[in-house]
Protein backbone atom coordinates (compact mmCIF):
# COMPACT_ATOMS: atom_id res chain seq x y z
CA UNK A 1 0.00 0.00 0.00
CA UNK A 2 2.58 2.24 0.83
CA UNK A 3 4.23 1.68 -2.32
CA UNK A 4 1.14 2.94 -4.21
CA UNK A 5 0.58 5.86 -2.46
CA UNK A 6 4.71 6.37 -3.34
CA UNK A 7 3.36 6.24 -7.05
CA UNK A 8 0.75 8.69 -7.08
CA UNK A 9 2.42 11.07 -5.46
CA UNK A 10 5.15 10.65 -7.96
CA UNK A 11 3.46 10.66 -10.92
CA UNK A 12 2.08 14.35 -11.30
CA UNK A 13 6.11 15.35 -11.28
CA UNK A 14 6.56 13.05 -13.94
CA UNK A 15 4.18 14.80 -16.47
CA UNK A 16 6.50 17.33 -16.45
CA UNK A 17 9.38 14.91 -18.28
CA UNK A 18 10.95 16.43 -21.50
CA UNK A 19 8.32 19.61 -21.24
CA UNK A 20 9.98 22.73 -21.74
CA UNK A 21 10.86 25.36 -19.22
CA UNK A 22 7.89 27.24 -18.53
CA UNK A 23 5.29 24.44 -19.65
CA UNK A 24 2.07 25.22 -17.61
CA UNK A 25 1.24 22.02 -16.07
CA UNK A 26 -0.01 21.02 -12.63
CA UNK A 27 2.34 19.33 -10.74
CA UNK A 28 -0.03 18.50 -7.16
CA UNK A 29 -1.87 16.27 -5.79
CA UNK A 30 -5.06 15.14 -7.83
CA UNK A 31 -7.90 17.52 -6.22
CA UNK A 32 -11.38 18.34 -7.05
CA UNK A 33 -13.92 20.86 -6.59
CA UNK A 34 -13.71 24.05 -8.77
CA UNK A 35 -11.59 26.81 -8.11
CA UNK A 36 -12.52 29.55 -6.72
CA UNK A 37 -11.86 33.23 -8.25
CA UNK A 38 -12.57 36.62 -5.82
CA UNK A 39 -11.27 40.24 -6.78
CA UNK A 40 -11.10 42.70 -4.01
CA UNK A 41 -10.59 46.33 -5.39
CA UNK A 42 -9.41 49.30 -2.94
CA UNK A 43 -8.13 52.67 -2.36
CA UNK A 44 -7.48 55.37 0.29
CA UNK A 45 -11.35 55.92 0.04
CA UNK A 46 -12.96 53.03 -1.37
CA UNK A 47 -13.05 49.28 -0.74
CA UNK A 48 -15.04 46.76 -3.19
CA UNK A 49 -15.10 42.68 -2.90
CA UNK A 50 -16.32 39.88 -5.27
CA UNK A 51 -16.50 36.42 -4.74
CA UNK A 52 -16.58 33.93 -6.80
CA UNK A 53 -16.00 35.80 -10.07
CA UNK A 54 -15.95 34.45 -13.62
CA UNK A 55 -11.61 34.18 -13.71
CA UNK A 56 -12.43 35.44 -17.68
CA UNK A 57 -13.45 38.46 -16.15
CA UNK A 58 -10.03 39.31 -14.26
CA UNK A 59 -7.84 41.71 -16.24
CA UNK A 60 -5.28 44.04 -15.34
CA UNK A 61 -7.83 47.66 -15.28
CA UNK A 62 -7.05 49.16 -12.13
CA UNK A 63 -8.47 52.76 -11.81
CA UNK A 64 -5.80 55.55 -11.04
CA UNK A 65 -4.59 55.42 -7.13
CA UNK A 66 -6.49 51.83 -7.03
CA UNK A 67 -5.09 48.19 -6.04
CA UNK A 68 -6.49 45.31 -7.52
CA UNK A 69 -5.77 42.04 -4.89
CA UNK A 70 -6.98 38.87 -7.06
CA UNK A 71 -7.26 35.37 -4.30
CA UNK A 72 -7.40 32.34 -6.33
CA UNK A 73 -8.22 29.28 -3.97
CA UNK A 74 -7.14 26.02 -5.63
CA UNK A 75 -4.28 25.79 -8.68
CA UNK A 76 -5.36 22.48 -9.82
CA UNK A 77 -6.95 23.94 -12.59
CA UNK A 78 -4.31 24.91 -15.13
CA UNK A 79 -6.77 27.24 -17.45
CA UNK A 80 -7.57 29.40 -14.59
CA UNK A 81 -3.78 30.13 -13.83
CA UNK A 82 -3.10 30.08 -17.22
CA UNK A 83 -5.54 32.80 -18.08
CA UNK A 84 -5.13 35.04 -15.07
CA UNK A 85 -1.44 35.41 -15.30
CA UNK A 86 -1.62 35.69 -18.64
CA UNK A 87 -3.49 38.98 -18.44
CA UNK A 88 -1.31 40.29 -16.17
CA UNK A 89 1.57 38.92 -18.47
CA UNK A 90 3.29 37.14 -15.75
CA UNK A 91 6.41 35.74 -16.66
CA UNK A 92 6.05 31.49 -17.36
CA UNK A 93 8.46 30.60 -15.52
CA UNK A 94 7.13 32.07 -12.77
CA UNK A 95 3.59 30.22 -13.55
CA UNK A 96 5.44 27.04 -13.58
CA UNK A 97 6.50 27.82 -10.30
CA UNK A 98 2.69 28.66 -9.31
CA UNK A 99 1.22 25.37 -10.00
CA UNK A 100 3.60 23.12 -8.69
CA UNK A 101 2.95 22.62 -5.09
CA UNK A 102 6.66 21.74 -4.34
CA UNK A 103 7.59 25.28 -5.30
CA UNK A 104 10.60 26.15 -2.54
CA UNK A 105 9.87 29.32 -0.80
CA UNK A 106 11.57 32.21 -2.64
CA UNK A 107 11.23 35.94 -4.26
CA UNK A 108 12.08 36.02 -7.72
CA UNK A 109 12.04 39.82 -9.63
CA UNK A 110 10.96 39.87 -13.24
CA UNK A 111 11.25 43.61 -13.61
CA UNK A 112 7.47 44.74 -13.65
CA UNK A 113 6.28 42.27 -11.18
CA UNK A 114 7.61 40.29 -8.13
CA UNK A 115 6.44 36.85 -7.70
CA UNK A 116 6.83 35.26 -3.86
CA UNK A 117 6.17 31.43 -2.93
CA UNK A 118 5.67 30.76 0.34
CA UNK A 119 4.21 27.71 3.11
CA UNK A 120 1.40 28.52 4.98
CA UNK A 121 1.84 26.23 7.80
CA UNK A 122 -1.99 25.72 8.72
CA UNK A 123 -3.15 23.83 12.09
CA UNK A 124 -3.76 20.02 10.82
CA UNK A 125 -7.61 19.47 10.84
CA UNK A 126 -8.97 16.82 13.80
CA UNK A 127 -8.15 13.54 13.17
CA UNK A 128 -5.53 13.37 10.87
CA UNK A 129 -2.53 13.11 12.29
CA UNK A 130 0.46 15.61 12.69
CA UNK A 131 0.03 19.19 14.32
CA UNK A 132 0.35 21.22 11.16
CA UNK A 133 -0.08 20.56 7.15
CA UNK A 134 1.54 23.13 4.35
CA UNK A 135 0.32 24.57 1.79
CA UNK A 136 1.59 26.38 -1.16
CA UNK A 137 1.13 29.90 -0.91
CA UNK A 138 2.06 32.01 -4.61
CA UNK A 139 1.79 35.93 -4.71
CA UNK A 140 2.58 38.09 -7.71
CA UNK A 141 2.41 41.84 -6.98
CA UNK A 142 2.74 44.57 -9.53
CA UNK A 143 2.72 48.08 -9.46
CA UNK A 144 -0.67 48.05 -8.76
CA UNK A 145 -2.51 44.61 -8.57
CA UNK A 146 -1.72 41.59 -6.86
CA UNK A 147 -2.41 37.95 -7.38
CA UNK A 148 -2.49 35.08 -4.47
CA UNK A 149 -2.84 31.62 -5.77
CA UNK A 150 -3.50 29.18 -2.73
CA UNK A 151 -4.17 25.23 -3.20
CA UNK A 152 -7.43 25.39 -1.45
CA UNK A 153 -9.79 27.44 0.31
CA UNK A 154 -9.30 28.75 4.02
CA UNK A 155 -6.63 30.63 4.28
CA UNK A 156 -5.28 33.12 6.96
CA UNK A 157 -6.22 36.23 4.81
CA UNK A 158 -9.40 36.79 6.50
CA UNK A 159 -7.79 39.15 8.76
CA UNK A 160 -6.02 41.18 6.25
CA UNK A 161 -9.51 41.68 4.22
CA UNK A 162 -11.41 42.91 7.48
CA UNK A 163 -8.83 45.53 7.50
CA UNK A 164 -9.37 46.60 4.10
CA UNK A 165 -12.76 46.69 4.42
CA UNK A 166 -12.72 48.60 7.60
CA UNK A 167 -10.25 51.11 6.14
CA UNK A 168 -8.11 50.16 9.43
CA UNK A 169 -4.53 51.05 9.56
CA UNK A 170 -2.48 52.38 6.56
CA UNK A 171 -3.01 48.98 4.46
CA UNK A 172 -5.07 51.24 2.26
CA UNK A 173 -2.25 53.94 1.82
CA UNK A 174 0.55 52.09 1.42
CA UNK A 175 0.55 50.28 -1.99
CA UNK A 176 0.68 46.82 -3.54
CA UNK A 177 3.91 46.00 -1.67
CA UNK A 178 2.49 46.87 1.50
CA UNK A 179 -0.14 44.16 0.93
CA UNK A 180 2.85 41.92 -0.30
CA UNK A 181 3.75 42.96 3.50
CA UNK A 182 0.47 41.98 5.12
CA UNK A 183 -0.01 38.83 2.96
CA UNK A 184 3.78 37.41 4.57
CA UNK A 185 3.14 38.63 7.80
CA UNK A 186 -0.47 36.78 8.00
CA UNK A 187 1.97 33.57 6.74
CA UNK A 188 4.04 34.50 9.77
CA UNK A 189 1.45 34.85 12.36
CA UNK A 190 0.15 31.36 11.36
CA UNK A 191 3.31 30.06 11.89
CA UNK A 192 3.42 31.17 14.87
CA UNK A 193 0.12 29.97 16.30
CA UNK A 194 1.63 26.00 15.12
CA UNK A 195 5.01 26.54 16.90
CA UNK A 196 3.11 27.64 20.16
CA UNK A 197 0.44 24.93 19.76
CA UNK A 198 3.79 22.66 19.52
CA UNK A 199 5.41 24.29 22.56
CA UNK A 200 2.27 23.86 24.87
CA UNK A 201 2.67 19.75 23.19
CA UNK A 202 6.17 19.55 24.88
CA UNK A 203 5.13 21.31 28.17
CA UNK A 204 2.42 18.71 28.11
CA UNK A 205 4.64 16.17 27.45
CA UNK A 206 7.59 17.34 30.32
CA UNK A 207 4.38 17.03 32.79
CA UNK A 208 3.31 13.88 31.58
CA UNK A 209 5.51 11.70 30.12
CA UNK A 210 3.51 8.94 28.73
CA UNK A 211 4.89 7.09 25.72
CA UNK A 212 7.80 9.66 25.59
CA UNK A 213 9.65 8.07 23.34
CA UNK A 214 7.40 7.90 20.48
CA UNK A 215 5.48 11.51 21.27
CA UNK A 216 9.32 12.60 21.47
CA UNK A 217 10.12 11.78 17.90
CA UNK A 218 7.04 12.80 16.75
CA UNK A 219 7.71 15.97 17.85
CA UNK A 220 10.86 16.10 16.94
CA UNK A 221 10.06 15.03 13.34
CA UNK A 222 7.18 17.74 13.11
CA UNK A 223 10.15 20.72 13.86
CA UNK A 224 12.33 19.39 11.70
CA UNK A 225 9.36 19.82 8.47
CA UNK A 226 8.79 23.41 10.19
CA UNK A 227 11.86 24.45 10.27
CA UNK A 228 12.42 23.36 6.68
CA UNK A 229 9.40 25.12 5.80
CA UNK A 230 10.13 29.04 8.21
CA UNK A 231 13.87 28.99 7.02
CA UNK A 232 13.63 29.76 3.18
CA UNK A 233 11.48 32.49 3.97
CA UNK A 234 14.06 34.53 6.11
CA UNK A 235 16.07 34.34 2.85
CA UNK A 236 13.16 35.60 0.54
CA UNK A 237 12.33 38.79 2.89
CA UNK A 238 16.15 39.16 2.66
CA UNK A 239 15.89 39.11 -0.80
CA UNK A 240 13.05 41.52 -0.62
CA UNK A 241 14.69 44.41 1.20
CA UNK A 242 18.45 43.73 -1.39
CA UNK A 243 15.87 44.35 -4.20
CA UNK A 244 16.57 47.32 -6.25
CA UNK A 245 12.86 46.84 -8.01
CA UNK A 246 10.55 49.92 -8.12
CA UNK A 247 7.90 47.53 -6.64
CA UNK A 248 9.33 47.58 -3.40
CA UNK A 249 9.82 50.88 -2.53
CA UNK A 250 12.02 52.24 0.06
CA UNK A 251 9.45 54.02 2.77
CA UNK A 252 7.67 50.07 2.71
CA UNK A 253 11.01 48.34 3.90
CA UNK A 254 11.31 48.83 7.59
CA UNK A 255 8.09 46.69 7.71
CA UNK A 256 9.66 44.16 6.03
CA UNK A 257 12.91 44.26 7.93
CA UNK A 258 10.07 44.10 10.70
CA UNK A 259 9.03 40.88 9.43
CA UNK A 260 12.39 39.46 8.89
CA UNK A 261 13.06 39.76 12.49
CA UNK A 262 9.45 37.98 13.30
CA UNK A 263 10.83 35.35 11.11
CA UNK A 264 14.10 35.22 13.14
CA UNK A 265 12.31 34.97 16.34
CA UNK A 266 10.18 31.87 14.99
CA UNK A 267 13.03 30.18 13.92
CA UNK A 268 14.39 30.66 16.91
CA UNK A 269 11.80 29.48 18.81
CA UNK A 270 11.48 25.94 16.92
CA UNK A 271 15.27 25.96 17.58
CA UNK A 272 14.38 26.16 21.02
CA UNK A 273 11.63 23.49 21.22
CA UNK A 274 13.63 21.19 19.18
CA UNK A 275 16.63 21.48 22.00
CA UNK A 276 13.70 20.87 24.37
CA UNK A 277 12.42 17.58 22.53
CA UNK A 278 16.04 16.53 22.44
CA UNK A 279 16.71 17.35 26.15
CA UNK A 280 13.45 15.54 27.75
CA UNK A 281 14.56 12.78 26.07
CA UNK A 282 17.93 12.62 27.41
CA UNK A 283 16.85 13.44 30.67
CA UNK A 284 14.45 10.39 30.30
CA UNK A 285 17.44 8.76 29.44
CA UNK A 286 19.25 9.68 32.54
CA UNK A 287 17.15 8.53 34.74
CA UNK A 288 16.08 5.24 33.34
CA UNK A 289 19.50 4.68 33.21
CA UNK A 290 19.83 6.08 37.36
CA UNK A 291 17.44 3.63 37.88
CA UNK A 292 18.56 0.63 36.47
CA UNK A 293 21.87 1.44 37.92
CA UNK A 294 20.44 1.71 41.17
CA UNK A 295 18.42 -1.86 40.57
CA UNK A 296 22.06 -3.42 39.58
CA UNK A 297 23.36 -2.16 42.65
CA UNK A 298 20.63 -3.91 45.10
CA UNK A 299 20.94 -7.11 42.70
CA UNK A 300 25.00 -6.57 42.92
CA UNK A 301 25.16 -6.94 47.05
CA UNK A 302 22.33 -9.30 47.18
CA UNK A 303 24.66 -11.85 45.06
CA UNK A 304 27.89 -10.24 46.89
CA UNK A 305 26.41 -11.54 50.11
CA UNK A 306 25.07 -15.01 48.87
CA UNK A 307 28.91 -15.79 47.59
CA UNK A 308 30.20 -16.41 50.84
CA UNK A 309 26.98 -18.10 51.91
CA UNK A 310 26.89 -20.40 48.85
CA UNK A 311 30.57 -21.18 49.80
CA UNK A 312 29.93 -22.28 53.35
CA UNK A 313 27.21 -23.88 52.61
CA UNK A 314 28.69 -25.42 49.64
CA UNK A 315 31.68 -26.93 52.35
CA UNK A 316 28.94 -28.39 54.27
CA UNK A 317 27.25 -30.27 51.68
CA UNK A 318 30.08 -32.41 50.81
CA UNK A 319 29.55 -36.12 51.31
CA UNK A 320 33.06 -36.76 53.01
CA UNK A 321 32.61 -39.25 55.83
CA UNK A 322 35.22 -37.68 58.27
CA UNK A 323 34.15 -34.12 58.26
CA UNK A 324 34.85 -32.84 62.24
CA UNK A 325 31.72 -30.37 62.41
CA UNK A 326 29.34 -32.98 61.12
CA UNK A 327 29.76 -34.76 64.52
CA UNK A 328 29.47 -31.93 66.63
CA UNK A 329 26.19 -31.11 68.23
CA UNK A 330 26.19 -27.56 68.09
CA UNK A 331 27.44 -27.46 64.27
CA UNK A 332 24.23 -26.37 62.84
CA UNK A 333 24.02 -23.27 64.30
CA UNK A 334 26.98 -22.18 64.83
CA UNK A 335 27.48 -22.53 60.98
CA UNK A 336 24.19 -20.41 61.30
CA UNK A 337 25.75 -17.89 63.40
CA UNK A 338 29.29 -17.40 60.90
CA UNK A 339 26.53 -16.92 58.04
CA UNK A 340 24.91 -14.44 59.81
CA UNK A 341 27.73 -12.51 61.21
CA UNK A 342 29.71 -12.43 57.49
CA UNK A 343 26.11 -11.19 56.35
CA UNK A 344 26.39 -8.31 59.23
CA UNK A 345 29.62 -7.70 58.74
CA UNK A 346 29.20 -7.33 54.86
CA UNK A 347 26.64 -4.67 54.89
CA UNK A 348 28.84 -2.87 57.67
CA UNK A 349 31.57 -2.83 55.19
CA UNK A 350 29.45 -1.78 52.37
CA UNK A 351 27.83 0.87 54.71
CA UNK A 352 31.25 2.46 55.63
CA UNK A 353 31.95 2.54 51.92
CA UNK A 354 28.62 4.30 50.74
CA UNK A 355 27.77 1.37 48.39
CA UNK A 356 24.28 1.44 50.44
Amino acid sequence: MARNRKNRRAEPRNLKRGLPPGAAVYTGAPRDGQVRVSVLRYTTESCAEIANIDFRACVPSPKPDEIVWINVDGIHQVEVVTTICGAFGVHPLAVEDLLNPNTRTKVDDYGDHIVAAAKMVNPAPPGLGGMFELEQVGVVVGPSWVLTFQERPGDGFESIRARLRGGAGRIRKMGADYLLHALLDSVVDVTAEVILSVDQRIDDLEAQPADLHVQAHDLRAELVALRRAVAPLREAISALLRAESPLVREHNKPYFRDLYDHVAQALDLIDSNRERVMSLVQLHLAENGHRLNEVMRVLTVVATLFIPLTFVVGVYGMNFKHMPELEWRYGYPAVWGVMVLMVLGMLAWFRSRRWL
